[in-house]
């Protein structure tokens, strides 16, 4: 069957007139000479019409997998930004292929968007980050592989709270609180109380990072509520805490208390 003949077929399937196919992609009466073998169209005007027919390009011509492979290869081993520019020739569906596009597009995205938060650049971290979300809906298996990066980015990047975050994360708080643990020792202390806020419920040991974490931001007047509540434990280490927290905001009275129940 001819090419022509084949978009006729596959026009007339999905119930479109010509105009309604056409659009603002090719005239009507450019279709009518395709769709009758008079004219040929040129390969970005297939693809606009697939895309629009809801069809790969290798419906219509044998070639196009390897198309959609040599673009996805390319795309593989360069840079983010890059690689997203050569994803935007891929022609979509692609029953072989898609499954590797949308892990490609998820994992590019989410590493610009990470790089974007270090710098700063919420605004363009939030924007890749809401792009994240049609590739996520592709399949279970991809949304398990990103879906713990993507919860924290969008934390970070203050697109979710840390309740709405949390409640998207598999239940891996260990894994989450030996991130933070690893963020605090970097002196990333912002990102290791992001990681602890999505680990909820803490346990005895998360807490106190929560706390040193606190104090190393010199947020005394939120760490100390926080070591008050640990304080029945009686572990000398919660009574250093207050008693340094407490010295800090200039209370010296309660500092030497606490610098006495260590004694």
């Amino acid at each position: 069957m001819q090419l022509g003949q084949k978009l006729k077929e596959a026009r007339l399937e999905k119930g479109l007139s010509q105009r309604q196919l056409c659009q603002n992609i090719i005239t009507r009466n450019m279709l009518s000479l395709i769709e009758n073998g008079s004219a040929k169209p040129s390969r970005s005007t297939l693809q606009a019409l697939c895309a629009r027919l809801e069809l790969p390009l290798s419906h219509f011509i044998a070639d196009a997998p390897s198309e959609n492979l040599q673009i996805l290869s390319r795309a593989t081993s360069e840079a983010p930004r890059d690689a997203l520019k050569i994803l935007e020739s891929y022609v979509s569906p692609d029953a072989l292929l898609d499954g590797w596009y949308h892990y490609l597009c998820l994992q590019k995205r989410l590493c610009l968007a990470k790089e974007a938060l270090q710098d700063h650049r919420s605004s363009y971290a939030a924007t890749l980050l809401k792009e994240c979300d049609f590739h996520l809906d592709y399949n279970p298996t991809l949304r398990g592989l990103f879906i713990e990066e993507y919860a924290l980015l969008c934390h970070e990047a203050e697109l979710l709270s840390a309740n709405q975050a949390a409640a998207l994360l598999p239940s891996h708080r260990e894994s989450l609180f030996l991130q933070a643990k690893a963020a605090f020792q970097r002196g990333d202390y912002p990102l290791c109380l992001t990681l602890l806020d999505c680990a909820c419920p803490l346990t005895y040991e998360a807490k106190l990072l929560q706390c040193d974490a606190l104090l190393a931001l010199k947020e005394y007047s939120r760490a100390c509520p926080l070591l008050l509540d640990l304080e029945h434990t009686q572990d000398l280490s919660v009574y250093s805490r207050l008693e340094s927290c407490y010295r800090e905001q200039g209370d010296f009275e309660k500092a030497y208390y606490y610098a006495c129940k260590q004694r």
